[in-house]
């Protein structure tokens, strides 16, 4: 009884243990007006789950499957279904028939090479003759199937082998390889940390314990397995609790051995299996026969008797009630045998006359129980029609509340966008305004320092200046201070007249658009400015010159030359610096855009380009990349803000050989 048990237990786990919940979400999944793969896989999944419930259902099931994949001519599925259909039959003790079944799947997967198939239904043939209590071929199956789980590394179907195994070797009464097995899937079922597992083979390893008389270890082994109790099944903890009344009663504790029996008797009335009582009640008829209540002992083995008489009953009212549930499935197997009956029948008519009248009513007999069993069975299949239609019914309800709760949910999400794309709008606004207001407060700031530079700078100036031309009339009397002094006076004049420029590019940047718009043509204020700029272009520099021809317009020809006297004054000298070709482009066009034509102006130079950390500061107040002698940190500002007074745009971008800068002037056809 306890081997029935054991395998029971085995064979939820080869399956897997799922809810309630995941079977009714497969039946709420099936469109029986479907053919393709993802149906077939759902009846498949629903037969699995049935395999512990209800395996009449489940070969229903199976069959549907079977047939679909059939139909599409899909092996692998085809060899899935038998072996789902061969599983129920096991189940219902039909072991020919699941022989059958599993025979059909071992030659499709042999003919694929399908590893993981063959390792299951190598083992479901084992356990096969293992119930049947032929340990030694359930061992040579146990034994093919295991390099094809170790092949596909699944490590549960590894460890029940071994389990499996070994207590096949137990009941074989060869210890060494039963002790080797079970303590093998032991430490594989602790390496997964699968407590399931731990605790069965523990129970089981326990049984091995007992009949050796190692009481300590069995003890430390009991209460091992007692750790992982709360997640084990009631069967398997009925026997955990048998083994603890049989240590105690081996080690005369018997009060520990009831209380066991009593925590048992508990589990036993939980879980309402007829073959944990047995198991129960053989360990009391041991605790009453020790304890001498023979009275009770007596009863306790009437019960005994009972149970196996009523468990007797009950096998064969399932296999009676099973064949109503394979009528239908076994529809052409019944019709071969019915008519090799029919010939034997003539057969025997005419080999033995005398016996007709028997024969007679055997016939009789027969078909009167078919068609007991074809009634029943009519009256199964339409209580099943109307259990689907009403499961239809709560299927159709449910699909009609889940696409009102889909469009509600879709409005919510496109009114959720809509909103956030008018947030993300109105950010990218607001920062845009930020940065403008923090442009312009940026430069109104920096106007109120350079005036205030400009005042305090021009004043000493003007004392130094004053105090030198003293000296030169002095010089005029005294040639010999003259030649002294020339050189130091060439110095102080032309660090005065840098100062003095410096000043005037701040007067520029602070007073820049006070004067009123002229008419004149850019190009010839481009050609203007390089007339100033010649003599610092050197031979190697190469100057090209692209002007498109440009009709007169208002503008401030004075901000136009600043603008363009230091973007070319920068681009000297990056291209001094330059390894490679020298090269200067100024290109000029007139461009139509959205709010009419602009001035386009773009220099070129090859020079270094400019680093990326360095393009986001080029605009900035008194940033430069040049010595401290060379450069003051304006020449760019003052360029950006001229350009901005004339509602214009300055670009900088790295080219491949080089750097761009693109100044954008609206054209003003009159004032």
């Amino acid at each position: 009884m306890k081997q029935y048990l054991i395998f029971l237990f085995l064979l939820l786990i080869s399956l897997g243990v799922f809810g309630q919940s995941k079977l009714d979400s497969l039946l709420n999944l099936v469109d029986t007006t479907r053919i393709d793969t993802q149906i077939i896989d759902i009846y498949f999944q629903i037969a699995e789950q049935l395999h512990k419930t209800d395996n009449k259902q489940s070969i229903i099931y199976a069959e549907k499957g079977l047939k679909l994949s059939e139909l599409l001519n899909d092996s692998s599925r085809i060899a899935h279904g038998n072996l789902k259909w061969g599983t129920a039959l096991s189940n219902l003790s039909y072991y020919y028939l699941a022989m059958d079944k599993y025979i059909k799947c071992k030659e499709i997967a042999e003919a694929m090479q399908d590893s993981s198939r063959l390792g299951q239904v190598l083992n479901n043939i084992g356990n096969i003759y293992w119930f049947q209590k032929n340990y030694e071929t359930a061992l040579k199956f146990y034994n093919n199937a295991l390099p094809y789980a170790k092949a596909t590394n699944n490590q549960s179907v590894i460890i029940g082998l071994y389990l499996n195994m070994g207590l096949a070797y137990q009941y074989l009464s060869v210890q060494d390889s039963s002790e080797y097995y079970l303590n093998h899937a032991l430490y594989m079922a602790k390496t997964n940390k699968d407590s399931v597992l731990m605790g069965l083979i523990l129970v089981n390893k326990g049984e091995t314990l007992l009949n050796s008389k190692e009481y300590g270890q069995l003890e430390k082994t009991l209460k091992e397995v007692q750790e992982y109790e709360t997640i084990l099944s009631f069967n398997v903890r009925v026997l955990l609790h048998n083994s603890f009344a049989q240590l105690y009663m081996a080690i005369n504790q018997i009060q520990k051995a009831k209380e066991n029996l009593e925590i048992s008797e508990g589990l036993v009335n939980q879980s309402g299996s007829l073959f944990s009582l047995n198991a129960y009640l053989r360990v009391k008829f041991q605790y009453d026969t020790l304890t001498r209540n023979y009275p009770v002992a007596i009863e306790t083995l009437n019960r005994i008797l009972k149970i196996q008489e009523s468990i007797s009953n009950t096998e064969i009212a399932n296999k009676i009630a099973s064949f109503q549930a394979m009528y239908e499935l076994q529809e052409k197997e019944t019709e071969i045998r019915n008519l090799k009956s029919q010939n034997e029948i003539y057969t025997l008519r005419n080999r033995q006359n005398r016996l007709w009248l028997l024969v007679l009513v055997v016939v009789f007999i027969s078909a009167a129980t078919i068609i007991v069993i074809v009634f029943k069975s009519i009256k199964q299949k339409n209580r099943s029609i109307e259990v689907l239609n009403t499961m239809n019914q709560e299927l159709k309800s449910h699909k009609e509340e889940l696409t009102s709760l889909n469009e509600e949910l879709a409005m919510n999400q496109e009114e959720l966008y809509e909103k956030n794309q008018h947030l993300e709008k109105t950010i990218s606004q607001l920062n845009t305004t930020q940065n403008h207001l923090f442009q312009i407060e940026k430069m109104a700031s920096l106007g109120v320092l350079s005036r205030g530079v400009a005042h305090e700078i021009i004043n000493p100036l003007n004392f130094i200046n004053g105090g030198i031309a003293l000296i030169e009339e002095a010089e005029k009397e005294d040639m010999a201070l003259a030649q002294k002094l020339e050189i130091p006076l060439k110095m102080m004049n032309e660090g005065i007249n840098r100062a003095v420029d410096i000043v005037r590019q701040l007067s520029a940047f602070v007073d820049q658009g006070n004067t009123r718009p002229q008419l004149a043509n850019i190009n010839q204020i481009i050609d203007g400015t390089l007339v100033f700029l010649n003599y610092r272009i050197d031979l190697e520099t190469k100057l090209i010159k692209e002007y498109a021809p440009l009709p007169e317009s208002y503008c401030f020809p004075d901000k136009i030359h600043s603008i363009v006297f230091q973007l070319l004054t920068n681009a000297i000298d990056a291209v001094k610096d330059s390894s490679g070709e020298k090269v200067i482009k100024v290109c000029t066009k007139l461009l139509k855009d959205t709010a009419g034509e602009v001035f386009e102006i773009k220099i070129y130079n090859t020079g270094e380009p400019i680093k990326p950390d360095v393009l986001p500061k080029i605009f900035d107040p008194f940033f430069t990349t040049k010595d401290a002698n060379k450069g003051t940190g304006m020449g760019l500002t003052l360029v950006y803000n001229l350009v901005k007074e004339q509602q214009g745009d300055l670009l900088v971008q790295n080219l491949d050989q080089g750097v761009m800068f693109t100044v954008t002037l609206p054209r003003v056809e009159k004032i």
